[in-house]
């Protein structure tokens, strides 16, 4: 039997709920609810960080976020990194899905006015009101009602790192490096000459013959490298970049993702062959909004204990800055697999191991792109 559950009506209104989010560090008693301890297991998102449809504003405490669910409608999972609370503008009947195996978790009727907040303990999001039970904070969400459900979401950034964490841990995304893969089906160069980012690879793909039609007509591409996530709003604000970035047009797909690393990729060897490089099998996917994406990405990475010819995998789900919404597409996940040759890459696509992987991927899949590049290994001058 299916779980119903009514959260009891918000007692704080938007204008209160909306000034507790803007809440600032240094305010005495308030300062608890201006940012929330930040926990040393969560430096990287496992699932794409967007918790609502569309960012309104961000703080260094704080992100606003609006949600919008027509009737029917079932958005891909997500995960919650921080607290959270939510203020209901147009209520409807939601149904909750793990993000992991896409199977149903539970129902609740959301009112229009109902104010709901949630605080993350582990791997779980605990209601405060305790109206919903303990859920994990990867998951998916529907409106499984009959009229369009809005609220407005807002998300407590953590402000302090506790002594258990690492030196080296950073408490927010700002501070963490994301990697920007950008593929196009004109030359790049513009875009690149005006970025002034750090860019780690850009070139025309060199994808195997079975997989020239997987680069969906992208004939040029290029990783860039952000040493802080907060470094892209900045290059944003460039107008040059901004210009050489609409004189584009919309043949242009960007995903920026936070990496995680599973096996990390060797260091540049240096090679005095001309025909010495490696190979960056890129592969951008989206997935169907019934998928286990949780065991799918785990199974993808698991491949590198059985496939020798992998020498890295480097993955992570895609997170953008406010106005680059659209900009991956239908894509949500990037995944980086680095070959020491061609050879290895080729052995790597016909292994009865991945072959096995294909299949059971393939099915899940709503929308993908391949992209192999090509990566010299040439030594420095002295």
């Amino acid at each position: 039997m299916r779980q119903a559950i009514v959260p009891s009506s918000g007692l704080l209104s938007f204008a209160v709920l909306y000034a507790a989010a803007e809440l600032r560090p240094g305010k005495g008693l308030s300062e608890a609810k201006a940012c929330t301890p930040f926990s040393c297991e969560h430096t990287h998102p496992d699932y794409p960080p967007a918790v609502g449809t569309k960012k309104l504003d961000e703080t260094e405490t704080s992100v606003v976020w609006d949600l919008t669910i027509p009737p029917g409608v079932r958005l891909p999972p997500h995960e919650h990194l921080y607290d959270y609370s939510f203020y209901v503008t147009e209520g409807s009947r939601l149904a909750v899905f793990s993000g992991e195996d896409a199977s149903y978790i539970f129902e609740f009727d959301s009112p229009e006015g109902a104010v709901m907040s949630f605080v993350r303990k582990g791997d779980y999001m605990h209601d405060v009101s305790g109206a919903l039970p303990p859920f994990h904070s990867v998951h998916g969400v529907q409106n499984i009602g009959n009229t369009t459900y809005k609220e407005i979401l807002f998300e407590s950034k953590p402000c302090a790192c506790p002594p258990s964490c690492a030196a080296a841990t950073i408490p927010q995304l700002e501070g963490q490096s994301v990697r920007r893969v950008m593929l196009s089906k004109d030359s790049l160069h513009p875009v690149i000459k005006a970025s002034g980012a750090d860019v780690l690879i850009s070139g025309t793909h060199v994808n195997h013959e079975s997989e020239i039609k997987f680069a969906n007509g992208f004939t040029d591409g290029a990783t860039f490298f952000f040493p802080k996530s907060s470094d892209r709003i900045a290059l944003k604000k460039n107008e040059v970049y901004t210009k050489a970035l609409e004189g584009m047009g919309e043949g242009i797909v960007q995903l920026d993702f936070f990496v995680n690393t599973v096996l990390p990729p060797p260091p540049p060897t240096c090679s005095m062959d001309s025909g010495s490089y490696t190979i960056k099998h890129t592969v951008l996917i989206g997935f169907k909004l019934t998928s286990p994406v949780g065991e799918l990405v785990k199974g993808y990475a698991n491949l590198t204990k059985k496939i020798n010819e992998m020498k890295g995998f480097e993955w992570g789900p895609v997170s953008y800055v406010i106005g680059e919404d659209n900009m991956a597409g239908a894509y949500q996940y990037a995944f980086v697999t680095t070959f020491d040759n061609r050879e290895g890459r080729d052995a790597y696509l016909v292994h009865e191991v991945h072959l096995a992987y294909v299949e059971k991927m393939v099915p899940n899949i709503a929308a993908f792109v391949v992209y192999d590049f090509k990566v010299e290994n040439q030594c420095d001058e002295a």
